[in-house]
């Protein structure tokens, strides 16, 4: 019997690269006037924001093209 299991928060409590490697293959589920939508993931993308992370400005970088206002 197949049936889709709702993944509990500690699920998301742990490296970003495992849980990314961890979503693959899992089902999204959105319920909607009684319609079940459901959705595969098969692709994940991850980025690193590293040492800036945590700069609470860091999205207006001057010059830098991925942190700058447009």
């Amino acid at each position: 019997m197949n049936y889709i299991k709702k993944l509990e928060g500690h699920f998301y409590d742990r490296d970003t690269m495992i849980v990314a490697e961890d979503l693959l293959g899992k089902y999204l589920v959105h319920v909607f006037e009684d319609v079940k939508h459901i959705g595969k993931i098969v692709e994940v993308g991850v980025d690193y924001a590293g040492a800036w992370a945590k700069k609470n400005l860091r999205f207006y970088i001057k010059d830098n093209p991925f942190v700058s206002k447009p």
